[in-house]
């Protein structure tokens, strides 16, 4: 992940850098990581954004294609002198799919894990 090195979410995760991230489906049956762990932040030059960070360019052309992507990063360029990469250690995974895996609440006596 990645932000501006201003950003107020750095500032707020250099305070306090565990942190949680679930990322879920939108369809059923639903499915979701959830990740426990730490951050730890590197600053990156814009100028070497690419080869310092090569999942940022990437991420932009997997959402915004091609064209859209080289957009969003020269205006990325043109507003921000640094970037930072923001990296999470885990420190616990969980993986639920609501098909064999519920979470604790649904299943009476479960642990849930």
């Amino acid at each position: 992940m990645g932000a501006p090195t201003n950003a107020p979410k750095m500032r707020a995760l250099a305070e306090h850098p565990t942190v949680a991230l679930n990322i879920d489906t939108t369809t059923w049956p639903y499915h979701v990581l959830s990740v426990r762990g730490t951050v730890t932040f590197t600053t990156v030059a814009m100028a070497s954004l690419a080869e310092a960070f090569p999942e940022y360019p990437a991420m932009a052309r997997s959402y915004l294609g091609e064209a859209g992507a080289e957009q969003f990063l020269a205006a990325q360029r043109q507003t921000f002198k640094d970037w930072t990469r923001i990296s999470l250690r885990p420190e616990r995974v969980r993986f639920l799919d609501f098909e064999t895996v519920f979470p604790s609440a649904w299943t009476a006596g479960s642990a849930g894990s």
